[in-house]
């Protein structure tokens, strides 16, 4: 294959020698093509990437302050995090009230980085990233996590008891993970730059340590586009190992939905979970001159209300554009092009939604000529946005999105009232009063299009709007609060989120039962989800259907065909 032992050692990336052989390679096509014809060799894949896809939600899915449990053999279990590394100082993740790690704890953690006896291990795996460019171009080389996404998905899955948890006073309460007392090792495979990129050769070596360090759970918030068949994957494969060892994986079904097909993790021993909203709501508030409340979607104000209304002006009043330009006439009502910022400056912009949510991103996270505040309007919000809405600070500017019916209103008001203004509130945190659970429109939705014969995802649970730690270390969602006024917690949606949750529950079923295997932690899961039928008017029964998992491990007697 190579024409000597140095070369063949300068090319080799990884073995994988603990749970299951093989390795990981620099190989030409031709080389590849000559090593799969080769006796033993059960499959070749490339280095494919993959990305990275709580105050209310676990008292939503049943698992509350009073819920039963076996303190020390949850202090057993150990959930491995395939992630973006993590933070062992948040409060969240602190270890000390908890004792030595088990016995059977044969993990590590990373030279010069330091554990506790909650987060027991935490190794790196940036080999398999080395093929595309530096992995630490934007991020340490260490198991620090700057991308945010390990330490949330961790602390959901184990978090301590943390009281007061809120983002700014918004939905303030006791955070936790499903198991507290359960401990926690990170394996870093997902690295920041340029966009929180995992590769398959740092995946499957992170799995291959996991199993032999001694973990009983897997929670893997990642997808990979192009997935393909059963063995031809670094994910497949290695949760495959896990499963023989008795290891349950859990994976996130994808935020591309909600497309028929679009599911991903598929595997059969995977247990797959798509995600669905909770019964608490956001809501924004855009208070007029007049009294009357409107209420919308599409961002997290975390500033303090203001006192003082502002002038309300339309895109199209503050535009400096030339309506005899094609592209300026299309685009002056998303205030997109030509602001005036003489008519800007302190007042409350009005702007028509862009067709493309990411446009409307961009003015999410950016303040423009001096306004104090953006109304998003004329059309209902898409999807996407009224679920992951983003979090603004003082510097962004408090923004609201409204549907066709309340820009109605707004417009009545405008028309009426020459010098109209309002101002916009807090973000406020609401328990009832929604549908809830509903499967969120980017959750992946089956069929399984590789033809495994099984139905995906297995189960839903939350992921929209989840409250969850997230590093002490200044991330790049937080660049723009000072040091000093750095949130704990904030808010995330995606199947990333409802993964952990999924985990977290495997991890507790295991806790009262300790010998079941992967399949039985499984069944037991998802055939005693409660089936749930949302009524709302208008509303889509397919989309509705939410499957919630049910908690209480001893409701039902179990009974399991397992070969």
């Amino acid at each position: 294959m190579w024409s000597s032992h140095e070369e063949a050692k300068a090319s080799i990336r990884y073995r994988y020698t603990k749970s299951f052989n093989g390795f990981s390679a620099m190989l030409t096509e031709e080389e590849a093509n000559r090593l799969a014809a080769t006796k033993g060799v059960v499959s070749i894949f490339i280095n494919r990437r993959h990305k990275l896809l709580i105050t209310r939600s676990w008292d939503f899915v049943g698992l509350n302050k009073s819920a039963p449990r076996v303190h020390a053999a949850e202090s057993d279990i150990i959930i491995g995090v395939i992630d973006s590394g993590i933070d062992p100082s948040v409060e969240s993740l602190n270890g000390d009230n908890f004792g030595p790690p088990p016995a059977k704890w044969k993990g590590s953690c990373f030279a010069n980085f330091t554990c506790n006896n909650k987060v027991v291990g935490a190794k790196i795996f940036p080999e398999g990233k080395k093929y595309e460019g530096d992995a630490t171009t934007e991020d340490v080389y260490s198991p620090m996590d700057l991308a945010g996404h390990g330490t949330s998905v961790a602390s959901i899955a184990a978090g301590n008891w943390v009281d007061n948890a809120n983002l700014f006073g918004i939905a303030n309460g006791t955070a936790r993970g499903a198991v507290p007392g359960a401990r926690i090792a990170m394996y870093k495979v997902c690295w920041r730059a340029p966009d929180n990129e995992c590769y398959e050769a740092d995946i499957l070596k992170a799995m291959d340590e996991a199993i032999a360090d001694g973990v009983d759970i897997l929670s893997i918030s990642l997808v990979v586009d192009d997935e393909t068949g059963t063995f031809d994957g670094g994910l497949s494969i290695g949760t495959f190992h896990a499963m023989k060892k008795g290891i349950l994986s859990v994976a996130g079904a994808g935020n591309d939905g909600p497309g028929l097909g679009t599911v991903r993790n598929c595997a059969p021993w995977i247990l797959t979970v798509g995600m669905t909203n909770t019964d608490r709501q956001l809501k924004n508030t855009l208070l007029l001159g007049n009294g009357q409340k409107l209420e919308g979607e599409g961002a997290i104000n975390v500033f303090k209300s203001p006192k003082n209304f502002a002038p309300l002006i339309t895109s199209v009043d503050s535009s400096q554009c030339d309506f005899k330009d094609e592209e300026c006439r299309d685009n002056a009502g998303t205030c997109y092009f030509y602001m005036d910022s003489d008519r800007t400056k302190g007042k409350i912009l009005l702007c028509k939604i862009p067709p493309e949510a990411g446009m409307m991103r961009q003015y999410f996270k950016r303040s423009h000529q001096g306004i104090v505040g953006s109304i998003w309007f004329d059309t209902v919000p898409p999807p996407d946005l009224v679920e992951n809405p983003y979090v603004l600070s003082e510097s962004d500017g408090p923004q609201i999105g409204i549907n066709r019916s309340t820009t109605n209103i707004l417009l009545q008001y405008l028309k009426s009232n020459k010098s109209a203004v309002g101002k916009i509130l807090q973000t406020e945190s609401i328990i009832g009063g929604g549908v809830a659970p509903i499967v969120s429109s980017g959750s992946c939705r089956g069929p399984d299009r590789l033809g495994w014969g099984v139905l995906k995802p297995d189960v839903v649970a939350p992921g929209e709007n989840i409250l969850l730690a997230i590093p002490s270390y200044k991330t790049y969602l937080y660049d723009t609060f000072s040091s000093h006024n750095r949130p704990t917690f904030s808010f995330g949606t995606g199947t990333s989120f409802a993964t952990p949750h999924v985990g977290g529950v495997a991890a507790y079923i295991k806790s009262f039962h300790p010998t079941w295997s992967p399949a039985a932690i499984k069944s037991a899961i998802t055939t005693t989800m409660k089936v749930s039928i949302a009524e709302g008017k208008g509303m889509e029964l397919k989309r509705s259907a939410s499957q919630n998992i049910e908690l209480n491990v001893d409701k039902y007697p179990y009974q399991f065909l397992e070969n």
